[in-house]
């Protein structure tokens, strides 16, 4: 199965397909590779487990999911262009900073250019995306612990 499905095929991807029978084994009917490509591939498009559960559930159960899944993905887009959006504003202040730092560089000779705390305090106020930028990973980390 992992084979024709083109690699390893993960668990979590194979709790999708049939359950085991008595005797411990899977029994896979044809249509199980397309299913495993169709997991592997809408997982790379940002679909979870758990959203393809529910789709695959309405669709296995006689109702097509078409435009649930495609309300879905019109939200995904709107998150990935909500991201774009900041990762660009992330660069630009990315790049103002190291600009500023070269200038700093540059003026600072032998003396140590206090790098490090200029990311204290944003020159024209407001908070840094950058700061900002720290908070949530921090955030994350203390999630995922």
């Amino acid at each position: 199965m992992a084979h024709k499905a083109g690699g390893a095929c993960s668990l979590s991807a194979i709790q999708l397909l049939p359950r085991r029978r008595p005797n411990g084994y899977r029994a896979y009917p044809p249509a199980a590779v397309d299913r495993v490509l169709l997991i592997q591939r809408a997982l790379g498009l940002g679909f979870t487990l758990d959203e393809l559960a529910r789709f695959l559930r309405e669709r296995d159960g006689g109702r097509p999911p078409c435009r649930s899944v495609r309300e879905f993905a019109t939200q995904k887009l709107r998150e990935v262009d909500r991201r774009l959006d900041e990762l660009s504003e992330f660069r630009k202040e990315l790049k103002r900073m190291l600009a500023d730092w070269d200038a700093r560089l540059a003026a600072s000779g032998d003396e140590p250019a206090r790098l490090l705390e200029s990311l204290v305090s944003k020159p024209e106020g407001g908070p840094s995306l950058l700061r900002a930028a720290a908070f949530e990973n921090r955030r994350k980390r203390k999630d995922r612990s």
